[in-house]
């Protein structure tokens, strides 16, 4: 789709009579089509959103009581690009006459998503009025020109409504001024928005295509390379495409007008960027006689993105840091200061996620922060909470909201074992009665302390945790929010290894997992559960202790002649385990068992 030549239609004819949507359609040098504008979402007569098409009405009538406009003919005109001319065709938002300034919070800006979703995606009810009856757009250009309040929440919810019809693909574009950052559309561009292209305008600015200077391997004002940066970097689509926007001709825009011989060397030097996809011309009716020579300049042949394989996979998809990317995911880990719970939080923190670690020793945790978070791109941040409580689990969730909006990822690690043990070798029955029940150490009040912090938080913190998990595909496209629950082999072995309740807890633990996955699955909620079951590891709870920095070493008898590896886990092992099972979004109510081969050696 992206690659050739786009077009604005409506945003101003000129001298040019603006013709039907359909006469530019025709043009077989032009793919996109964004239709400009719709420039009141919440402020229109009767709360109707308001577009205008730069007053080129093409026999729109208004709807009663109403600024809405009524455009049978525009409608006829979408259908007929899309099936006849394979158009692409988009709504532009914003432009120069808006002024709403954005959404007064991120629930209105949501609400406000739905309703342009309702009045220009796919008919929902008979009651909406449509500019376009039965006719669906493409897709929504953001173009905002000042300085917006809650622009991502508002784009963030036009991307989730877009990807939950599955009938038809949909895209998100924006169109950002030049000088990097925009600043009325940073808070989308700058990661938190997934968008499909932008296309940038590079007029009425210093950086724009007249400060471009042939023949010159680096560009001092020209920026297309900054762009470039942008979209593998920052962009929370690594293979966003670019187009170069550029005026018509010269009453299009004040400054920045090049004729076509003018943007060929530019077009030639943007094209050794990957993100480059073409051109993008303000405005159609002023292009049209334009568009060949554009095309015999050069600017043909890259990525068609609209065609039937979607997305198309590329090399760079099967890159570490693409597959295991966790950078700026927001991860709240209980018992994650110490043990196995620490090696989750180094291994998320120091690839770029925001980890926060909650347990009920604040001392340990500050050290922890202040320990680990030198020199890393992520950061660790403590919050004392006793999850083992409803009431502090609610208030964490509080605390969380508060200040990130949304949870990516929740490991629920936190979990003790008892220091009793239980003998259950036993020559007779009898015997087996006396170790197993009559010893006062096995106690029904130590089966439920085990339950309580090793399955019934699992519960608690999970389901407390869905509204802000269920956020995460608003702030990432793409990604589920992911719960990830901490078992251990204990809970697969067919033996109790003389703690039987412990076992059992992580037995529950594992069948928790599945339900809760099952549960929220079929809730149609996007959210995935998994459990990861650690073998020997060094932790407290396997060792005994810890240093001053929380890590443990674990005794040679713990896993000699038990572990077909030979070796405890380490490190490195717990790490890429929890790397996979956040990043993996195809994974749903599994148990990833890291162990060595230790239950290969002692049965399930």
């Amino acid at each position: 789709m992206w690659s050739r030549i786009g077009n604005s239609y409506g945003q101003g004819s000129g001298e040019l009579a603006q013709q039907r949507l359909a006469t530019y359609c025709a043009d077989t040098d032009i793919d996109v089509i964004p239709m400009a504008f719709l420039y009141q979402i919440t402020t229109g007569i009767d709360g109707q959103p308001v577009v205008n098409f730069a007053n080129q009405q093409n026999n729109c009538i208004t709807f009663p009581g109403t600024g809405l406009l009524n455009c049978p003919e525009i409608a006829d005109d979408i259908v007929t690009c899309q099936l006849k001319y394979k158009k692409t065709i988009f709504l532009s938002v914003g432009g120069a006459t808006y002024t709403e300034g954005g959404f007064s919070s991120r629930d209105v800006a949501k609400q406000a998503a739905e309703k342009i979703w309702a009045t220009f995606g796919p008919k929902q009810d008979e009651s909406t009025l449509r500019p376009f009856g039965s006719a669906v757009i493409d897709g929504f250009d953001i173009d905002f020109e000042t300085t917006m309040n809650n622009a991502a929440p508002f784009a963030n919810r036009l991307r989730e409504l877009m990807d939950s019809d599955a009938t038809k693909q949909y895209f998100l574009t924006a169109a950002p001024q030049c000088p990097y950052p925009d600043i009325a559309d940073d808070e989308m561009l700058s990661g938190g928005t997934y968008f499909d292209a932008i296309f940038i305008q590079f007029y009425n600015n210093y950086c724009g295509v007249n400060s471009f200077v042939p023949g010159s391997a680096e560009q001092i004002n020209f920026n297309f390379e900054t762009w470039n940066n942008w979209a593998r970097t920052v962009s929370a689509n690594p293979d966003v495409k670019i187009l170069l926007g550029v005026p018509a001709n010269t009453g299009a825009a004040g400054t920045g007008y090049l004729p076509v011989s003018g943007l060929g060397p530019i077009i030639a030097y943007c094209k050794q960027f990957p993100s480059f996809a073409g051109v993008m011309m303000w405005d159609v009716s002023q292009a049209t006689s334009t568009t060949n020579n554009i095309q015999a300049q050069g600017s043909s042949g890259e990525t068609n993105m609209a065609s039937d394989d979607a997305r198309v996979q590329n090399n760079k998809d099967f890159q570490l840091n693409e597959l295991f990317n966790v950078k700026n995911k927001v991860a709240l880990i209980t018992g994650g200061g110490s043990g196995i719970g620490l090696m989750y939080t180094q291994a998320l923190a120091v690839n770029g996620a925001k980890v926060y670690i909650c347990g009920r020793t604040g001392e340990k945790l500050d050290t922890v922060a202040k320990t680990y978070s030198q020199d890393i791109p992520g950061s660790i941040i403590p919050i004392t909470a006793d999850i083992t409580s409803k009431q502090e689990i609610q208030k964490l969730y509080d605390e969380l909201e508060k200040r990130e909006g949304h949870l990516d990822i929740l490991v629920n690690n936190a979990g003790i074992m008892s220091d009793k043990t239980i003998t259950t070798e036993a020559q007779t029955p009898e015997e087996m009665k006396k170790n197993m029940f009559d010893d006062d150490k096995n106690s029904f009040q130590d089966w439920d302390d085990i339950y309580r912090t090793n399955v019934s938080q699992c519960y608690f913190m999970s389901t407390c945790f869905i509204p802000l998990l269920a956020k995460a595909t608003q702030h990432t496209h793409g990604y589920s929010g992911t719960i990830i629950n901490v078992s251990s082999i204990s809970g697969q072995v067919k033996t109790s290894q003389h703690h039987p309740q412990y076992n059992a807890s992580k037995a529950a633990c594992i069948h928790l997992t599945r339900m809760l996955a099952n549960e929220i699955a079929q809730n149609e909620i996007k959210i995935r559960v998994n459990t990861i079951a650690p073998g020997v590891f060094p932790s407290e709870m396997t060792a005994g202790s810890s240093g001053a920095n929380q890590k443990s070493a674990i005794p040679k008898d713990k896993y000699e002649n038990k572990v077909p590896a030979a070796r405890p886990g380490n490190d490195r092992d717990m790490a890429s385990t929890l790397l996979f099972c956040a990043t993996n979004t195809y994974l749903n109510g599994q148990t990833i068992t890291v162990d060595g081969g230790y239950t290969l050696a002692a049965g399930m």
